[in-house]
């Protein structure tokens, strides 16, 4: 006798636990789909990712994430997109701080609340204490912060829309990757 039943659910609808269970799954894999690899330290991408890290690490928690560290994922996708600031990229910043003195800082319309510019992510020490006597240097207010599995996030203060433009401008032009301003990190 020929077997005449096939397989087949008896509904493809989900409800229920399962149904939660399989959102989340869907989720967590589209967070883990490989991202198109942007040039190495393309500062738009980087910055884009940092954005990102702030919005997890400072703005609201989603309530269903089932568990997923998508900080993880993103800090990945910075080492690998090559956006942190190694201390061959900034070789040159005492040389190009003196080549920009006397440095005028932009005025202009004055910003509702101070905004904190991150130039950059640096990976030692040193290289945070150069960062922050390099924008000092050139008049601005500048502090770091430590950030677990990333490293150093260099801030500088910006009061104008200018002064936001001139620190992203001189970021790039010292070797800093994805400078950007912060809407969360404030002075």
């Amino acid at each position: 006798m020929p077997h005449t039943r096939s397989w087949r659910p008896s509904s493809t609808r989900r409800s229920g636990p399962e149904a939660a269970l399989a959102g989340l799954l869907a989720l967590a894999l589209a967070a883990c789909a490989p991202v198109a690899a942007p040039p190495p330290g393309d500062d738009a991408w980087c910055a884009s990712r940092f954005a990102e890290l702030d919005a997890i690490d400072f703005g609201p928690r989603p309530a269903l994430t089932g568990g997923f560290d998508f900080r993880q994922s993103l800090i990945a996708q910075v080492h690998q997109g090559r956006c942190l600031t190694f201390g061959d990229d900034i070789a040159g910043l005492e040389a190009l701080g003196a080549g920009l003195a006397p440095h005028t800082v932009p005025g202009g319309p004055a910003l509702g609340r101070p905004v904190a510019v991150q130039a950059g992510v640096v990976t030692s020490d040193a290289d945070a204490g150069r960062a922050r006597a390099f924008f000092e240097g050139l008049g601005y207010r500048a502090r770091t912060q430590g950030s677990p599995r990333l490293g150093t996030r260099v801030f500088v203060e910006a009061r104008t829309v200018g002064q936001v433009e001139d620190i992203v401008g001189v970021a790039g032009q010292a070797g800093f990757v994805g400078a950007f301003p912060s809407r969360f990190v404030t002075f």
